[in-house]
């Protein structure tokens, strides 16, 4: 615990390729493109942020199978002075704004002509 006190020992930096999260001079870095959700879990009194990655990215980060369902691939201690709820919805909106959008799904127009037969 006294590591968490030192100068850059703990840290979150936000880029618009990924998220850095430093604990204890450890640096993690998860790419938005890898990132499928995020949210709170709360683990007894305790509420942590939670990551879910795309299962197909898992490998590059050590995980050799996804959470199992309502729970998440990865869990960050918020030591960063906000709600983890006001952590979560700022973390969503930078990674809506990096992320590419996908393209819109082409619909077919429906033939007016064809109601007149």
């Amino acid at each position: 615990l006294i590591v968490q006190i030192i100068p850059g020992s703990c840290f979150l930096e936000i880029d618009p390729e990924k998220l850095t999260i430093c604990t204890q001079f450890k640096q993690r870095h998860y790419y938005w493109t890898d990132v499928r959700e995020l949210g709170t879990h709360d683990i007894g009194l305790f509420q942590v942020v939670g990551l879910r990655l795309i299962p197909s990215t898992l490998p590059k980060y050590g995980l050799k199978r996804p959470a199992p369902k309502g729970e998440w691939d990865i869990l960050i201690n918020n030591r960063y002075d906000l709600p983890n709820r006001e952590l979560v919805k700022q973390l969503n909106l930078v990674r809506n704004s990096f992320s590419p959008q996908p393209p819109p799904v082409a619909r077919p127009i429906p033939d007016d002509d064809e109601d007149d037969e």
